[in-house]
């Protein structure tokens, strides 16, 4: 031990050698099962390893996390936003940590192949030292270890996926009380609407909004980027005149090539026409279909002989002539004025998107609604009980899915179901002369589902919150 160190110091790098000689005894362990062929050991292995790499650094970071929510209403103002900017730098620390696991992830999956493949102990070496995947791939590729051993294990993987889609389908409709093809209707009208499908039995909007979220949707189809479905907030003309717009510049991409294949002018468009020509016909079919689409974005109806002619007005016709140049000099108009600068406007007050601004967007609002400091501390930590300060899961295998609990009475039926950030319950609050109009006007309005807890809170009913009436919600303080 050099001079100056402690023991606390030695320790740790005592503990941190025999952490990493570990790790390099797993991955080691990780190629010798593939090499004889047991690929479930060997995956096992492999994850162990990558688990033990970046399982303490993924803990660190919880608990900085934690430790700052502990006392952040200790802070002064200026701790608080050093706070806030900590959390903000956790967060990419987080997502940082992530990629690289996944990336060890890609990296061992490979060298697991290419050991199942006969290479030797050197090559095994340097694929799981590769900076990335890509790099990983490329060594394997030089040794010809990639072509046809990846295609078979490729062609395997998507009969065993379609196999258990087809399995996870009838499992889930099951377990839904719907039959597949109706589990497949509710997805694809909640899919195209947004809204949640009247008559959809208790307990199956869970698994009806994940194959919503994931079944393929038609090019030019405005989703949201959270939920993968149709926002119903958006009026449905404008989500139309959206997919129209995507259809024009699609069209008009098509039309520019077909413009150049086409015989152009006065005389090529009269032989066109006469003698026939297939790019000549595929540029007026095109042209029409973009002067359609125009014309129901600004009536919204079909067009009129008048309007039709108005519209094609802006295309070039079967005797249009390619441009010409401009060789003209440019003079610019007298008492030109500009034009205003754009509104911008301002952002939302409260911020949804991540848990650690969702949070505090709730200690805001439990503030402007007069809360006491203890009051907002324990209607702040209930909703992190409750939901984890989420309408929609933010992160994780249910990304985009409304955060929902399903309550149930002995024989497991479905009685009722909490909904969003402050799990409203829709037996009791959803409906005809209750507080909410439906349970997707929950999960789109965090902020007026605070604000209404709030003020149950202030009236005695903080039990309505099981997190609360068990002690749960305690260890977000």
């Amino acid at each position: 031990m050099k001079q100056g160190d402690t023991q606390g110091f030695a320790t740790r790098e005592a503990q941190n050698a025999a952490r990493t000689d570990a790790i390099e005894t797993m991955r080691l362990a990780a190629l010798t099962e593939a090499a004889q062929g047991n690929l479930a050991l060997a995956e096992k292995h492999a994850t162990d390893a990558i688990n033990a790499k970046y399982g303490q650094i993924e803990a660190d970071i919880r608990t900085a996390k934690q430790n700052i929510y502990a006392n952040y209403d200790t802070f002064t103002a200026e701790e608080k936003k050093r706070a806030d900017a900590l959390l903000l730098s956790l967060d990419a620390q987080d997502g940082f940590v992530a990629q690289q696991k996944q990336d060890a992830k890609d990296i061992s999956a490979l060298a697991i192949t290419a050991a199942q493949n006969g290479a030797d102990a050197l090559t095994l070496r340097t694929i799981q030292n590769a900076k990335s995947a890509d790099d990983a791939l490329n060594i394997m590729a030089a040794k010809g270890l990639v072509v046809d051993p990846i295609k078979r294990q490729k062609d395997q993987l998507e009969i065993q996926k379609t196999k258990a889609e087809i399995a996870k389908l009838n499992a889930d409709a099951s377990g839904s009380g719907l039959d597949p093809t109706n589990l497949i209707a509710y997805a694809q009208q909640y899919a195209s609407t947004g809204a949640i499908p009247t008559g959809l039995p208790k307990g199956a909007f869970g698994v009806v909004a994940q194959y919503a979220k994931e079944m393929p949707k038609p090019d030019g189809s405005l989703i949201s980027a959270t939920t993968g479905i149709k926002d119903s907030k958006i009026p449905a003309a404008e989500q139309d005149d959206i997919s129209r717009l995507y259809n024009i510049v699609q069209l008009t991409s098509k039309l520019k090539e077909l413009d150049s294949e086409r015989a152009s002018g006065v005389v090529g468009g009269t032989l066109g026409k006469v003698f026939g020509s297939d790019a000549q016909a595929q540029y007026l079919t095109t042209r029409k279909a973009i002067v359609d689409e125009i014309s129901r974005m600004q009536t919204g109806a079909a067009l009129t002989t008048q309007e039709q002619s108005f519209y094609e007005g802006y295309l070039p016709g079967r005797f249009t002539a390619p441009p010409k140049a401009d060789t003209s000099p440019h003079i610019s108009p007298p008492n030109v004025v500009p034009e205003p600068e754009p509104v911008v406007p301002p952002p939302p007050k409260f911020d949804w998107s991540t848990v650690a601004s969702a949070r505090h967007s709730v200690r805001v609002i439990c503030d402007e609604e007069g809360m006491t400091v203890k009051d907002k501390n324990d209607l702040c930590a209930t909703v992190g009980a409750e939901s984890g300060w989420q309408s929609y899961y933010l992160s994780g295998p249910k990304k985009g899915q409304p955060v929902i609990r399903e309550n149930t009475v002995s024989g497991g039926k479905v009685w009722s179901t909490d909904w969003g950030i402050a799990q409203i319950n829709d037996h009791y609050h959803v409906g005809p002369g209750k507080p909410f109009q439906s349970a997707q006007f929950i999960l789109d309005n965090p902020e007026v589902c605070i604000r209404w807890m709030c003020k149950q809170w202030k009236a005695g009913n903080r039990e309505w919150w099981i997190a609360f009436k068990n002690g749960s919600y305690r260890k977000y303080l």
